[in-house]
Parts: structure tokens; C-alpha cells; sequence
């Protein structure tokens, strides 16, 4: 057990250490705010707001590189989320999703992709065209592993793709 799981450890922290070390900006926790200083705002939480759906104001925020909007009740994707054309973290875990649409690849600067704890059984292949796409974290999901070894295949070789108890990594760099 510990053998399977110390990667997935490794390879979280690892982000996390990433993410923190580039995170010289206020993490906004509160979309008025948020939208107060539009200009200055890089990151927002909204994690565990309880909301069903996202405000359509938060495409006001034009910086907007993070967000977060995990342990929220969404019914679907929120599809407003693909208007955040400099968005290059997004979590959604813990969102009762089943599907991810093919209009992802709209955020062609996204980086990390945080789906933990959902419902998704398929991955669409849009997700290939995501050239900056480094972590896709997929734990807790009904992917099949045929579905994660084909994503694994396509895009392996430049993203660690966490799902389970394993991550995958194909470097050849």
C-alpha cells in the first residue's frame, strides 16, 4: 500500500511546492472582491461555497490564472469557466461531475487539470490539444484503465496523469 501511494504523495507535493514557489499573488476568497480588483487578480478560491452554478461576473476577471471551485455542487461542468482564456490552474474536485466537455481545449494556457473525487468516465480528446497541459490529476473517478492508458499514450510523454493509486509519467526528455 505504501509503495502505491508514496508517488501520488511525492508527485502532489511536488506540484504543490511548484505552484507555491510561482505564487506571488493574493488568492482571492470572494468574487466581489475579486471583481473589485480585477486587474490584480490572479487567483481565486471558491472551494466549498456551496454554489450550483458559476456567477457569470467571474469572466470579468480577464487575469484570472487560477481558480478554484472545488467541493461545490455542479450539476454539469461549468462551461462559463472556458471564457478564462489566461487560466492556467483549475480544480474542480469534489464536484459531482460526470463529464468534461470537448470545448476544454479552449484553455490552451492551462497547465493543471484537478479532477479528483468526481464521477467522469471519459476523457474527450480535445484534452490532447492542451499544449501546456502538465498534471492531470483524475483520483477517484470511473475512467476505465484502457481510458487511462490511452490518455496515457497521447499525452504521457509531457504531463504526469495521476489517477488512482498510480500516476504516469513517459518523460523522454
Amino acid at each position: 500500500m505504501i509503495a502505491k501511494v508514496f508517488p501520488i504523495l511525492f508527485a502532489l507535493c511536488f506540484f504543490s511546492a511548484v505552484e507555491q514557489n510561482h505564487t506571488d499573488y493574493k488568492v482571492y476568497r470572494n468574487l466581489k472582491k475579486a471583481q473589485r480588483n480585477s486587474d490584480k487578480a490572479y487567483a481565486l478560491q471558491l472551494a466549498g461555497k456551496e454554489l450550483a452554478t458559476v456567477p457569470e461576473s467571474i469572466i470579468e476577471l480577464k487575469q484570472l490564472i487560477e481558480l478554484d471551485l472545488s467541493n461545490n455542487t455542479f450539476s454539469s461542468f461549468p462551461e462559463i469557466v472556458l471564457d478564462l482564456e489566461n487560466l492556467k490552474i483549475l480544480k474542480l474536485n469534489r464536484c459531482g461531475l460526470n463529464n468534461i466537455p470537448v470545448e476544454i481545449d479552449k484553455l490552451e494556457k492551462l497547465e493543471e487539470l484537478w479532477l479528483m473525487h468526481n464521477k467522469i468516465e471519459e476523457i474527450p480528446k480535445s484534452i490532447y490539444n492542451l499544449p501546456h497541459l502538465r498534471l492531470l490529476v483524475l483520483i477517484d473517478n470511473l475512467i476505465s484503465t484502457s481510458e487511462i492508458k490511452k490518455i496515457n499514450t497521447e499525452i504521457g510523454d509531457r504531463c504526469f496523469i495521476i489517477h488512482h493509486h498510480e500516476f504516469h509519467i513517459n518523460k523522454t526528455n
